[in-house]
């Protein structure tokens, strides 16, 4: 397993006494770019274990990080970090210079960590030190993000720490090894026809591409010169979507780069608009409701509700809107279609990545109550949970590929391989039936379904061939008794 972290970062080592953060700062970084707590006190009073040197401790070791981070090294604190006041200082400190926080939990078993004290006779500690460090960590394990760590990387299987591997990467802001010349252009607003004339004028020449299509549209400068789109390049002009294009068809093949403006934020409802077309041009489609946000679809026999629990970022969209109602009213009643339950973010635990909690439990739990398929994407890998009794409490029915879906009885997946920038698997559990990321050689691709009136056919392929989840599913009105025996 790799770990991927910014060459530019404040790492934050995280765990209880006994969890072996030394030893793995020691492993995994040099000397001087790791700041110990424990370094810290015996400097200030010449005792690694005294505890009435505390403030003057972390004064020595903010002061360390903060001068590090100025002069743009790498730094590494090794601290247990376990409360929150702890954490927020070094999330301060990361955003004072404008390195990216990152968060490595060793979240091991503290009973491991308490026989590791036990054992270290150079140290002494309280008993149970450990078990109460660890039950503090683990009261906001699933909040760190919202408390600033742009990574979060939680590790609780002593083999998997063991054999880890942490690989380091520029910042996606970094491009010093640009070195231009470059055409800076600004607020295009889906004028596309006026950008081509101005690209044409600059020089650049633009490959043949089909109007109206979808597909990226190419431009590049025989002498190398690169664009610079500074924003604002959709929202009040006639062809947005082509404007997309091509900035996308350019930043793609190295001849352009692209930062977000404001206006960005007003095309949601642009493609809201697109979305709705594509529905008017299906006949047996029929949608009601605010299309993407909260709406309920129905085609043929799949009964679809779209909501967008944990969405904040979208001007118009709220993260919570009585979400779980919703699904529960659209999905009341005797209506035995296939229902399906439809939303871009998630739980912590309903996905194999880093993602932390974003949605909550009650949408989760209307869908299943309502016998309705959970949908999501989000990480970008593949998962598929067995079939469930109790989302929140990861409770499993059975550990068979034949689902039988009914109301109180169904299953969660996450497809988010769309696209070229595949995760690998960071979460684990003993719910989950299918797993495909980065770590498994994953490549983009889709999960597929073919829908019967009473049984369906479902696998994902990825674009090399590979199926790696392949499973049925059977509607029953009611949930069925599962023998003792059965797996």
């Amino acid at each position: 397993m790799k770990i991927a972290i910014p060459d530019f970062a404040l790492v934050c080592l995280i765990g209880p006494s006994g969890s072996g953060k030394s030893t793995f700062a020691a492993r995994h970084f040099l000397p001087t770019e790791v700041v110990s707590s424990d370094h810290c006190r015996a400097v200030v009073s010449d005792d690694e274990q005294t505890l009435d040197a505390n403030e003057e401790t972390f004064e020595l070791l903010g002061h360390i990080v903060d001068i590090r981070l100025r002069r743009r090294r790498l730094t590494v604190v090794d601290a247990t970090s376990v409360h929150r006041p702890d954490r927020a200082t070094l999330v301060q400190h990361a955003r004072r210079r404008h390195a990216l926080p990152v968060a490595i939990v060793l979240d091991l078993d503290p009973a491991l960590c308490e026989a590791r004290n036990v054992g270290d006779t150079d140290r002494t500690r309280r008993p149970r030190v450990a078990t109460r460090q660890s039950n503090a960590l683990r009261k906001h394990l699933g909040k760190l993000q919202r408390e600033g760590f742009r990574q979060v990387h939680v590790l609780r299987d002593p083999a998997e720490i063991d054999a880890l591997e942490i690989v380091r990467e520029p910042l996606w802001t970094d491009r010093r090894e640009m070195g231009g010349p470059f055409d800076i252009i600004g607020d295009v607003h889906g004028c596309f026809e006026e950008l081509v004339t101005l690209l044409d004028t600059l020089g650049y020449r633009i490959e043949p591409f089909e109007p109206g299509a979808e597909t990226p549209i190419v431009a590049r400068h025989p002498d190398g010169r690169q664009a610079l789109f500074v924003g604002d390049l959709v929202d009040r002009g006639p062809r947005n979507v082509d404007c997309l294009r091509l900035v996308k068809g350019m930043c793609e093949n190295g001849t352009a780069h692209a930062v977000v403006g404001n206006h960005e934020e007003n095309y949601w409802a642009e493609y809201q608009r697109w979305l709705a077309e594509r529905i008017e041009r299906l006949d047996e489609l029929v949608c009601h409701g605010e299309v993407g946000v909260k709406a309920h679809c129905r085609f043929r026999d799949l009964s679809i509700v779209q909501v967008a629990p944990g969405i904040g970022e979208v001007r118009g969209v709220a993260p919570d809107n009585d979400y779980a109602g919703y699904i529960a009213r659209e999905l009341s009643g005797g209506d035995d279609r296939w229902r399906i339950c439809s939303w871009h973010k998630v739980q912590h635990d309903m996905q194999i990545g880093n993602k932390q909690d974003e949605t909550g439990w009650a949408v989760y739990e209307a869908c299943r109550e309502a016998g309705g398929i959970v949908a999501t994407a989000h990480d970008h890998s593949y998962s598929r949970t067995f079939l469930m009794s109790d989302f929140e409490h990861q409770e499993v029915v059975h550990r068979r590929d034949h689902l039988e879906i009914s109301p109180g009885r169904s299953f969660a997946f996450v497809s988010g391989l769309g696209g070229k920038n595949v995760k690998e698997q960071r979460n684990d559990g003993n719910w989950w039936a299918a797993r495909y990321s980065a770590t498994h050689g994953a490549a983009p691709g889709a999960l597929f379904c073919t829908f019967g009136e009473q049984q369906a056919h479902c696998w994902f392929k990825d674009i090399k061939g590979v199926v790696p989840d392949r499973f049925t599913l059977e509607r029953v009105a009611a949930p069925r008794q599962i023998a003792e025996s059965e797996p």
